[in-house]
C-alpha cells in the first residue's frame, strides 16, 4: 500500500492523541502484565513495537517483536547506549509530522523479514504505528507507548484498517506525493 508523502494536518494533532486503540495504563511491571495478558489472550500473529521505549520493553522483557521501530528518541529526547539487537536493521527517513512515501515499504519489508527486525527511523517513528497497523496481517498487535500514560496495544482487523486508513486519507498530501 502507498500513499505518498503524507503530513499531518493541525486538525489531525487532537485525534492522534488519543489511542487508537486498547489503553494498558502504567509502566513497568504493571504495564507488562498487561501485555502478557493480551498476547496471552489473542496469541497474535505478528508482533510489532513502535518506538524505542516499547522496543526495548519487548526486548528487555524476553518477548520479541517480529518487528521494531525506532528513532533513536524517547519523548523527543535523544537516547544513547539503548541500541536493541537485531539481526537485521533498515534505515527510514521520516521526517517528525509526516510519513514518508518510503516508510510503506519499508515496514512491509521488515515485516517480510520478521524474526526481530528493525526499522531505525531517522527523523520520528510516531506516525509510522499507523503504517504498521495497515501493513501488518490480520490478527497482529501493535504496540506503542502513550506518554504519561502507558502503552497502547492495536489489534490489526479490517475495522481497525477501515479506521486508520479515514487517518491517512485525511493527511495532506505534500509535494512529490502521489
Amino acid at each position: 500500500m502507498a500513499f505518498g508523502d503524507l503530513k499531518l494536518r493541525q486538525s489531525q494533532r487532537a485525534l492522534l492523541k488519543r489511542p487508537i486503540g486498547t489503553l494498558i495504563p502504567g509502566h513497568g511491571d504493571a504495564a507488562w502484565q498487561g501485555v502478557l495478558n493480551l498476547v496471552s489472550k489473542l496469541k497474535p500473529r505478528t508482533i510489532i513495537a513502535v518506538g524505542d521505549e516499547t522496543s526495548r520493553l519487548f526486548e528487555d522483557r524476553g518477548l520479541g517483536a517480529d518487528l521494531y521501530i525506532i528513532d533513536g528518541a524517547i519523548m523527543r529526547k535523544k537516547v544513547s547506549d539503548r541500541s536493541l539487537t537485531a539481526h537485521r536493521c533498515l534505515a527510514l527517513r521520516n521526517p517528525a509530522g509526516f510519513i514518508s512515501s518510503k516508510a510503506w515499504e519499508t515496514v512491509s519489508k521488515g515485516l517480510s523479514i520478521g524474526g526481530g527486525a528493525m526499522i531505525c527511523v531517522d527523523g520520528e517513528e510516531d506516525l509510522l504505528a499507523l503504517v504498521a497497523v495497515l501493513e501488518a496481517p490480520l490478527g497482529s498487535l501493535v504496540f506503542y507507548g502513550q506518554p504519561d500514560e502507558g502503552l497502547v496495544a492495536v489489534q490489526v482487523t479490517e475495522a481497525k484498517k477501515s479506521e486508520v486508513r479515514k487517518i491517512i486519507d485525511g493527511m495532506e498530501r505534500t509535494k512529490g506525493s502521489k
